[in-house]
């Protein structure tokens, strides 16, 4: 019986690790970078994908600053789970907020369970 466990355990680790890792390639090769966004470096993005397949189990659709913000330092990414973009539930949708420290980008907060309207309308700006 404890190596049943162990084994349930293991394989349970290792499928929630394959799907960090399926979505940081989804948010890696799949998200739009806003025009304002654009001038991140390829470490920038690796970091974002990175941060947010970690902070969340959806995929970032699109990645921008907020209106003002410097897109060095903040970012506003919409996330959605896959396949979910033209949903009409509202627990499909959700944005994240990033921060640039001295170490790298890190998730500050992620609003859940947006409308899909106003999901739609934060697009970039």
């Amino acid at each position: 019986m404890p190596r049943i466990l162990a084994m349930v355990a293991l394989s349970t680790l290792l499928y929630g690790c394959a799907t960090e890792q399926n979505r940081y390639q989804r948010n890696l090769t799949h998200a739009f970078v806003c025009p304002k966004a654009r001038r991140l470096s390829p470490s920038d993005l690796d970091q974002i994908a990175r941060a947010l397949a970690h902070a969340t189990r959806q995929v970032a659709v699109q990645i921008g600053p907020p209106a003002g913000a410097d897109p060095m330092q903040r970012l506003f990414v919409l996330t959605a789970y896959r396949g979910a973009e033209q949903s009409e539930s509202r627990d499909s949708y959700s944005a994240c907020e990033l921060r640039k420290e001295s170490d790298g980008w890190h998730v500050v907060d992620c609003a859940t369970d947006l409308s899909p309207s106003l999901w739609h309308m934060m697009g970039c700006l």
